[in-house]
Order: C-alpha cells, then sequence, then structure tokens
C-alpha cells in the first residue's frame, strides 16, 4: 500500500534509527541451531579455560551468531562448581548478547563495577564486561557511556568493538582507518563497518565491508558486505520513487536484490532478511519477491523497517473499504486516506469507470487537509469516469488539469508516482498526451530506465508528436534494455519515419523477446505489406505464429487478424470462426467489419482452404413453420445460433441434401440450403448485428418482401435518405466552421463528406476564400478537402500544368487512393433520393465521373512528403479532435517543412495566422491557377450557379458567357442575378453590364433562330432582364429610370447599325420596363437626354 505523497523513509530521515533499530545485528536464529562446544574447565574467574571462552562468546557475537552464543552461556551454566563470580560474569555475558540485539535484559549495574574491579578478573574478563557495561551506560545516556570509555583503564579490544558500534564520531572512525586496514582484527573491522552504518556513511561503510571480505573472507563478512550494499542503494535512491532514477542504478538495485535472494536460499542469517527489508521499502514495498522473504521474517524486517508489518497488511475488512464509499445509494465523502486504497482498487478492477461518474454525477465530495491533494484526487477521479465521446467535458479536464499543474508545479512533484501514472494512463487513453508530458517531464533522471511511468512518458511523447523530444528521448535509451512498451514506441516512430528496415530489425528483435506478443506479430504482417513483400513472404511469417495464440480472443488479437485477412482472407475467417463458435453475439460485429473490408479479397477464399476441427457446416432449414440458420458444432451446447452435431436434429442435416424433408418427432424438418461455416456464421452474424444493435452502430440490416416489391425497397430508400447527413453552417447562432462539420458528419469517409459540403448551397454561403496568407511561389500542400475542391471546380488539370510542386500527408493520399479504389470497384452500387428523385450510380456511372477522373490526376500528381521531426505546438494539439486526420496532418506537415497550406475553411485560416504558421493565399493562388486554364468558365459557372460554390469568376468569364451556348447563357444569367451589386465602381459595372448585353444578342441573332419570336429567345432575354435589374442598383443616378436609361444608351450607341439586333433589344428593354412598372416617360426623357449630352461630347 502506498499513501499519496511520498514519505521520507525512517531509515534514511534519521540517522539515530540505526542506533535503535541495530542494523546489521541478527536476532535470528533457530534452537535447533548447532554449536560445536569444546569442553572448558571454568570454576572460577581465573580458570585457564574462560579466556578462550570469552573470545569464541566474543567472536559468535561479532558474527552475529546469537542462537550459538546464548548456546555457550547455557551449557556454562550448567557447571555445578561455578562460583558467584562466574555466576554474575555469565548474567554480564547475557546482558551483553541481549542488549546487543536490542532486546531489554534486567540487570543488577554493581555486578559490571564488582567484576571490573574483582581481583581475580583478568584483563580479558574485564574488557568484555566494560564492554556490556558501554551497552548498560548507552542506553542511559550517550554521554554517560562516552566519558566511562575515555576514562576506562581496562578498556581494550572489546571495549573498542563496542565503542565503535555504538558510540565514536566519524572522525575517530576516520582517524582509524588513516592508519590501515590491512591486518586488522576482524572484530575491529566489522566494528569499523557498524560505525560507519550508524552514522550514515553508507559508501565508506561498504569500503570497510569490501575490505573485511578481503581480510576475512567468511560468512559474516559475506553479508555484511551484502546488507552495507542495500543500504548504500536505498541511500543513492533517497526519496524518489525506483521508476525516476536513473538506468545505473535500477541496475544496482536489481543486482542488490538479486544477491539478498541468491544468498537467502543459501543461508539462514537474519542480516539477510533485514538488508531484504531496506531494499523491499527502495521498491516503495512493491517487489514481490522480498515481500515474501520479509513476511516469512517479519520480526527481522522489523527491525530495519518498524512499520513493514502494517505495509505489507493488504486484507481490510469489506466493509471499511474505501470502494463501498463509491457503491453507496447516497454519495459519502472520499478522503485522502481513502484515495490510496481507491485507486489500487480500481487498477485492479475491483470498481469501475461508471461507478465512479455515478459517484461525482450524484454530487460526490472529495476531503483533503490541503487544497492541492483535493484538486488531484477530483482531476484523477474525473479522469477515470471520462467518456472518450464528450469532447467539452474533455476539455474541462484538460483546463482543470492545466490550472493544477501551473499552481501547484512544485507539489505535483511530491504526489506518488503510482499515484501519477495511473492518472497518466487515464490520460493517455483520452488523448491528452501533451498534459502527460508536462506532467513527468520534471520527474526525469537525466538516464532513466524502462518504467511503467517512463512507458507512459514515451507514449504521451508519441500520442502528442513531440517528436523532437521522442527521438532524443529514445536515443538516451539502452533500446536493449526496453521494456514491451518502449519497444513498441520505437517501432512506430520508425513508422512514422518511413523507415521500414528499422522497423522489421526493431520488431523481429521484440518477438524474440515476446514471441506471443500479438500485437509484434500485427506490426510485423503491416510492415512487411508496406515494404512491398511478397505475398507468400508474408504468409511464411504469418504461419510462423504460434497457433495457440489463437486459442481465445481479445482485441489485440483482434487487430492481428485484421491484418493477416489484408493477405490471407480465408485463414483470417477460420480463426473468427473458432471464436464466433465461442461467443457468437460478441464476434459477430468483428466479423462482419473483417468480412466486409475484405469483400476484394474474394477470390482468396476460393483458393485457401482452412477446415474447422469442431464446424462442418452451417445449415439453414424449416422445422414446422419457423426458418433457422445455425452451425453445425461437435460437442456443442444447443442454442438459437449452434446445433450439436451429434443432436438427433443434427445428424439428420448432415444427413440430408438441399430440399430434403424428414420427420423429426412431431415437426417436420426441411433442409433449405447447406452452407459452408464461414458463409453460415456470417448470415447469422448479420441477424445478431442487426438484433444487438442500440442505435450507436452505423450498420443496418435490409430486408425485402417479395410481396411488397419494389415499392418496398423504395420506402427503405426513403427512410435512409431522410437521415440528415450535413450539420448546419450555424447553430443558436455560432457558426461552425466547415472543417469540424466535415469531421463530425464524414470523420471516416473525408472524401465523400469533402463532395457532399462543397456542393451544399447552404454550406457555401459561408464559405469564402481566405485572402491574407502567403503567396504561393512553387510549392503547396493540400488535404482532401483541398483536393476535391481542385478536383470538383476543374481547376485540377491548371493545377497539375502550373509549376507549382503539390505534397500531400501520407495520411490524405492514403485516403483519397482508399476512396478511388472503393468508388472504381467493378461491382459498386448507390442508390438513394435526392430532392424528391431516385437515383443509382454504378461502376460505370463512376468511370464517366469527371469528378472522380480529376481527383485521381491530381492524386497521382502530387507527391507525398513525410513530415520533418519536430514538435508539434499545443495549440494544435488542442484542436485535433475537431479536425479529420487529412487536415491535421496536412498542417503538420506544412509546419515542419515550412510549406504554406491550401485551407478552405477561414475560421481556421485566421487561427493559424495567429499561430503564425504558413497559410497561403487561397484567393490568390485560384486566380493564379485558374489564368492557366482553358475552357473552364462553365464548370466554374455550374459551381457558382448549383453549389453556390467560391470560384475565380471574372467577368470577362460571364461576358464570354453570354455568348456561348444556351447553358453558358443561362448560367451567366444566373451569376448576373446571384452578383447583381458587386462591381467595383458604377463605370466598370456599367461596361460589363452592357458587353453581356451585347454579347448575348448578338450571339441569339446571329445564331440559328430567323425570327423574332422571342419565346425562343428565353436565354438572352434573362441575361438582358439580370442586366437591368443589376444597372438600377449600381449605376449612377437618382432614380431607377435613370440608371436604366444609361444602359440603354450605352448599349444603342454601340450596337449603332446593326438594327435589327437594336430591335431586339429594345423589345426586350420595353418588356423589362413595363413587367418592373417603370415610368416610360422618364425613361425616354432621359435616354434623349444622354444621347444628347454624348452627342456633344463627340462634337468637341
Amino acid at each position: 500500500m502506498w499513501s499519496l505523497i511520498k514519505e521520507v523513509a525512517e531509515l534514511t530521515k534519521e540517522p539515530s534509527v540505526h542506533q535503535q533499530t541495530e542494523k546489521g545485528h541478527n536476532v535470528f536464529a533457530k534452537d535447533e541451531a548447532s554449536v560445536e562446544i569444546v569442553s572448558f574447565q571454568i570454576t572460577d574467574l581465573s580458570s585457564d579455560g574462560l579466556e578462550t571462552f570469552i573470545k569464541e562468546f566474543a567472536r559468535l557475537v561479532t558474527h552475529r551468531c546469537w542462537s550459538k552464543a546464548l548456546i555457550f552461556i547455557e551449557s556454562l551454566k550448567t557447571v555445578d562448581k561455578l562460583d558467584s563470580e562466574c555466576k554474575s560474569l555469565l548474567k554480564v555475558l547475557e546482558y551483553k548478547l541481549h542488549a546487543t540485539q536490542g532486546k531489554p535484559y534486567d540487570i543488577v549495574p554493581d555486578l559490571f563495577l564488582e567484576l571490573i574491579e574483582s581481583e581475580r578478573s583478568t584483563l580479558i574478563v574485564k574488557d568484555i564486561v566494560e564492554a556490556a557495561y558501554l551497552h548498560f551506560l548507552n542506553k542511559i545516556s550517550s554521554e554517560r557511556a562516552l566519558k566511562r570509555y575515555k576514562s576506562s583503564k581496562v578498556a581494550k579490544s572489546l571495549s573498542k568493538e563496542t565503542y565503535f558500534e555504538k558510540l565514536a564520531q566519524l572522525e575517530e572512525l576516520n582517524e582509524q582507518i588513516s592508519k590501515g586496514t590491512v591486518g586488522i582484527r576482524e572484530q575491529d573491522l566489522c566494528s569499523y563497518v557498524r560505525c560507519a552504518l550508524r552514522l550514515g556513511e553508507y559508501e565508506l561503510s561498504l569500503d570497510l565491508a569490501k575490505e573485511l571480505v578481503l581480510e576475512h573472507p567468511n560468512q559474516n563478512s559475506t553479508v555484511l558486505n551484502l546488507l552495507c550494499s542495500a543500504y548504500k542503494v536505498h541511500n543513492l535512491i533517497g526519496t524518489k520513487h525506483f521508476w525516476m532514477i536513473n538506468q545505473s542504478l535500477i541496475d544496482l538495485l536489481i543486482e542488490t536484490i538479486e544477491s539478498v535472494k541468491a544468498l537467502s536460499s543459501k543461508i539462514d542469517d537474519g542480516r539477510v532478511f533485514q538488508a531484504a527489508a531496506v531494499l523491499l521499502a527502495t521498491t516503495w514495498f512493491e517487489d514481490v519477491d522480498l515481500t515474501e522473504l520479509c513476511d516469512e521474517h517479519i520480526e527481522e524486517a522489523e527491525k530495519v523497517i518498524p512499520d513493514i508489518r502494517t505495509r505489507l497488511q493488504t486484507n481490510i475488512p469489506v466493509n471499511t473499504k474505501p470502494s463501498n464509499k463509491l457503491r453507496a445509494q447516497n454519495p459519502e465523502d472520499i478522503n485522502e486516506n481513502d484515495f490510496p486504497q481507491l485507486s489500487m482498487t480500481y487498477l485492479k478492477g475491483g470498481i469501475n469507470k461508471r461507478q465512479v461518474k455515478r459517484w461525482l454525477d450524484k454530487g460526490g465530495n472529495v476531503t483533503a487537509s490541503k487544497p492541492q491533494i483535493k484538486q488531484f484526487i477530483e482531476i484523477f477521479l474525473s479522469a477515470i469516469a471520462f467518456d472518450p465521446t464528450d469532447l467539452r467535458d474533455k476539455q474541462k479536464l484538460s483546463d482543470n488539469l492545466e490550472k493544477y499543474l501551473v499552481e501547484y508545479e512544485k507539489i505535483t512533484q511530491e504526489i506518488n508516482p503510482q499515484a501519477l501514472y495511473q492518472l497518466c494512463l487515464s490520460l493517455n487513453q483520452m488523448g491528452l498526451n501533451y498534459q502527460v508530458t508536462k506532467i513527468i517531464e520534471p520527474l526525469l533522471p537525466q538516464k532513466p530506465w524502462a518504467s511503467p511511468i517512463i512507458d507512459a512518458y514515451s507514449e504521451a511523447l508519441l500520442g502528442s508528436e513531440q517528436f523532437e523530444k521522442l527521438d532524443s528521448f529514445l536515443a538516451n535509451m539502452d533500446s536493449e534494455q526496453d521494456s514491451y512498451r518502449l519497444a513498441a514506441v520505437r517501432i512506430s516512430r520508425e513508422f512514422l519515419l518511413l523507415e521500414f528496415e528499422n522497423a522489421n530489425t526493431l520488431i523481429q528483435k521484440s518477438l524474440a523477446r515476446y514471441p506471443r506478443s500479438s500485437y509484434f506479430w500485427t506490426l510485423l504482417i503491416q510492415n512487411s505489406i508496406k515494404v512491398g513483400l511478397p505475398e507468400s513472404d508474408i504468409e511464411k511469417n504469418i504461419h510462423e505464429i504460434p497457433t495457440s495464440l489463437f486459442d481465445d480472443y481479445s482485441y489485440e488479437k483482434l487487430q492481428l487478424v485484421q491484418s493477416i485477412s489484408v493477405v490471407d482472407v480465408a485463414f483470417a475467417e477460420s480463426i473468427l470462426l473458432e471464436w464466433f463458435i465461442d461467443d457468437p453475439a460478441g464476434i459477430a460485429t468483428h466479423l462482419t467489419n473483417i468480412h466486409f473490408g475484405t469483400l476484394s479479397k474474394s477470390d482468396k477464399r476460393i483458393e485457401r482452404s482452412y477446415p474447422s476441427d469442431r464446424c462442418f457446416a452451417a445449415a439453414t432449414y424449416r422445422k414446422g413453420k419457423k426458418q433457422f440458420t445455425k452451425l453445425l458444432v461437435e460437442g456443442c451446447e444447443t442454442n438459437e445460433y449452434l446445433l450439436d452435431v451429434d443432436s438427433p436434429l443434427g445428424e439428420m442435416l448432415l444427413e440430408m441434401d438441399a430440399g430434403d424433408s424428414n420427420q423429426l418427432g412431431m415437426d417436420t424438418v426441411t433442409l433449405i440450403e447447406k452452407l459452408s461455416p464461414i458463409v453460415g456464421a456470417f448470415r447469422i452474424s448479420l441477424d445478431i448485428r442487426s438484433a444487438i444493435n442500440a442505435g450507436n452502430d452505423c450498420f443496418y440490416q435490409m430486408t425485402f418482401n417479395e410481396q411488397e416489391g419494389i415499392d418496398g425497397l423504395l420506402k427503405q430508400i426513403d427512410v435512409f435518405s431522410e437521415q440528415k447527413q450535413l450539420i448546419e453552417p450555424h447553430i443558436d447562432g455560432q457558426l461552425i466552421p466547415l472543417l469540424m462539420r466535415i469531421n463530425r458528419s464524414f470523420k471516416y469517409d473525408i472524401v465523400k463528406g469533402a463532395f457532399i459540403y462543397l456542393s451544399d448551397k447552404e454550406s457555401n454561403k459561408f464559405l469564402d476564400l481566405f485572402s491574407e496568407g502567403e503567396p504561393i511561389v512553387d510549392k503547396l500542400v493540400l488535404d482532401a478537402l483541398s483536393l476535391v475542391y481542385f478536383s470538383y471546380t476543374g481547376l485540377a488539370s491548371a493545377l497539375i500544368e502550373s509549376d507549382i510542386e503539390v505534397y500531400v500527408s501520407g495520411e490524405t493520399k492514403n485516403i483519397v487512393l482508399t476512396w478511388l479504389e472503393q468508388m472504381g470497384r467493378e461491382d459498386y452500387l448507390s442508390v438513394g433520393k435526392v430532392d424528391g428523385n431516385y437515383f443509382k450510380k454504378t461502376a460505370e456511372d463512376i468511370a464517366k465521373d469527371q469528378n472522380v477522373k480529376s481527383l485521381r490526376e491530381l492524386i497521382e500528381y502530387c507527391e507525398e512528403l513525410t513530415p520533418i521531426s519536430f514538435n508539434v505546438p499545443e495549440p494544435l494539439l488542442r484542436i485535433k479532435d475537431i479536425l479529420d486526420i487529412s487536415h491535421y496532418s496536412s498542417v503538420k506537415l506544412s509546419v515542419s517543412h515550412g510549406i504554406p497550406i491550401f485551407c478552405l475553411d477561414t475560421t481556421f485560416c485566421n487561427y493559424y495566422r495567429t499561430l503564425e504558421l504558413p497559410i497561403a493565399n487561397v484567393y490568390q493562388l485560384v486566380l493564379r491557377v485558374k489564368k492557366g486554364a482553358i475552357g473552364i468558365e462553365e464548370r466554374l459557372a455550374r459551381c457558382n450557379v448549383f453549389s453556390h460554390l467560391r470560384v475565380p469568376i471574372s467577368h470577362t468569364d460571364v461576358i464570354n458567357l453570354c455568348r456561348s451556348n444556351e447553358t453558358g447563357q443561362f448560367l451567366a444569367a444566373k451569376i448576373l442575378k446571384m452578383n447583381s451589386n458587386s462591381y467595383h465602381s458604377p463605370e466598370i459595372a456599367l461596361q460589363v453590364l452592357t458587353e453581356c448585353c451585347i454579347k448575348s444578342t448578338c450571339t441569339a441573332y446571329l445564331g440559328t433562330f430567323e425570327s423574332l419570336d422571342l419565346s425562343e429567345w428565353k436565354f438572352t432575354e434573362n441575361i438582358v432582364y439580370a442586366c437591368c435589374s443589376s444597372a438600377m442598383q449600381c449605376l449612377e443616378g437618382k432614380y431607377s429610370e435613370n440608371k436604366f436609361a444609361q444602359l440603354i444608351v450605352e448599349i444603342t450607341f454601340r450596337l449603332r447599325g446593326l438594327n435589327d439586333v437594336t430591335k431586339l433589344v429594345m423589345e426586350l428593354f420595353r418588356r423589362f420596363a413595363s413587367g418592373h412598372f417603370l415610368d416610360i416617360q422618364a425613361i425616354d426623357e432621359e435616354i434623349k437626354r444622354l444621347g444628347l449630352l454624348r452627342q456633344n461630347q463627340q462634337g468637341k
């Protein structure tokens, strides 16, 4: 269990802990431990054997062989002839044994002094008693013990050992070490090691321990060296979580842990388990093997980690679990003490996001001692409960997180990395990858190792497209030490760089480490396809996949099967069939999706066959009045989708032919059709998918009733056609940008959406050609929408013929080519209803479609370009979710190479301009391209008239249309009406309107018509009327009659000498004037006045 805020470990926080816990001291010994006892002749303090006894006892204490030392004492107690002083000595030795272990032991203080002052006490007796006395005084006061040692006349090597273990300071230790460590007695060197440990000088303690191993190689020196190593590692890591340390430190930590585990299996020494406890604390109590060791030897572990028993306790009574607060009918407050258990319960699946969301929706409240802790927990819970389809909640959470990171940047670094890790996992899943990088970056060590939180960071860098950072980060990581997830990130980066050979090398290396990883097998197949390997080679790779990998379903395995289906459809479907048998309802959607996605591979099903071991066939049959389709499966439980082949009905159907009928009990069974297993599974899946569709599946099943005939089909087409495809340009008075609307309604069919929106009059009312960007010199980036614009308007050919290099992103090229491939299929058929009229489009119609042809030519002309590594700006990341992948990838391509992008959405153009991104002057570019186009006027006019699409139509284009065929004149009249008051000046207006009228009437008069029957001159009439209406709006004059007269005078003057044409025009003028209730007399007077004025001007 871990707490929310990182705690400073007790053993590193206070050096006194080492005194209190007697670290380095072994208190564990089994009662049955064997001890070799030498026969001593001891009766009093002067006995010859006593010195040998004391030396051996002291050695056992130095080696921390507690049980052997105790046996030594107990064996001497059995001697009957011991005098009182010997018995007192045994009490003192027993006290020393307990005191060295840190255990309590009652003793009369006078015993120490009596033995020291006794004339019969030898020097070694006085020395060991003095050593025990120092233990006694040190428990009362270290100062008293220090004074005693300094003034003692009997203190020798044994007392010195105690002094350095318990009292000596660093200066004294260094003084002793300076004299040299070679040839020093083991007891002295051990005491130096323990002194250094007590003082927290872990580097020094380890150096001394290594000397001890060299000078006195035995079990004691080995264990003491290991204990010092554990403390040194712990000290080097400090309060950092081991996920956030350098690679060299984690290597050292792992090496030390392995040494502890290895030694624990060989010897039974309590100090080994103390080292295990120290290292377990270093891993924040997460290492499973160390946890087991410490749990089995909890008393030893408690010597160095006093609260380890509590930390290892994970069984919390069910009714006190914080997760119950989430499940309560009335939401209970969650506090900071609940949070660790709550988050761990979520991680282990004990609670789900639905329960968290319900608690939040009911007004669940978080309480904490500090506001930063409260806000963190609230953000954490909101991230868990996040609905990926709710972009508003995502933005709200993002804003809250941004404020938190700004306000509590330093506090955030104190949050337990495990809590941060869980939050980062949620944020990565919801697409807030950039925020994850901001959380983790302040915590990164210089040379990190592939820990879980580093995995999350690398995934966040990839997801937030911080490619420069990612490349630098990956270069700093040792690829040989990559984790599973980090290896996946490294491969994904190579894919983005189009370095497929490098990717293949990394994939092969990963598969060598993780041969049962369906994800890496998927990458191998995808990479092989991208490289363009022959299908036979890819098939070899496919059949190297362990077959047991497909024994059960998972999402990752489904991705693998989908990749397999690109090469070997039959094999992919054989796997899906087995999964379908196990879970028909769960696999139905996946089976139909893959089938529809591989229709172009239908020939592969014939060439290959992978028979099922369980399913022999499928059958459609009628039993009584009901019809069924079921798979005939061996050893299954019969249900609505499966039929046991060994059942009476199963055996009967297996033997029957189509059309046969047999009696089964009271029912007549008729076999309608016998199917292959996969075909049967597909048909059943269609029914299942239709039945379980809750409105969130785009799949719909159409069934036709023969009795209803064609009317039934048309009714169903009506239902589909009534479905609203387009989003209104304005919602609640707010303009919805075009790119957002396309992404929202055609996210997975961008090209189709672009054609539909660009041909929609209502949408195009709000479409303008951006005119404030950069002039295009020689390079341009197009997205799917702009590609469709050039194709739809007919400007694609002119763009291809221009001297402009056009680039597209890989995503754009794939989207467009995929759409063209689907549209170009021989079996293509589309039916629908538009403006009340039914339509049908076949592959033949598509082949003749000029828009499709232009798009194909343009995308083949465009060059695919890969972005240069750069860190995508945060403002772009913020709008990623509302843009289609083609446009977003095109913007990245534009930014990385500094090439302007052609953008048809002025809202985003202005936004990009504020970010100082390279944006093309769309209006200027279209005009430039149009200049190179020949005979494009009518097509542009169609786009403008029928779709209200903004296109580059000049006054000259309209004039030219006025002298073209009927369609051209019709379009010209429409354009004149739509733009009746859009001239820069009255003079220009008069010039254009005059030209339009003249060109139209002259063309008509010189055409096929021989009479002046105006009913046959409707197109000319429309143009003249449109010019007249426009003249009354934009020419100078006080009244409409004055303006109208200007146009008449100008035209008649230009037509002088062409009496018949003038007659026609004047007839049209008269009709217009009458129809618009103009004052004919006023017009005539104005014509006379203007005529005289013109004559006077000519006379001058």
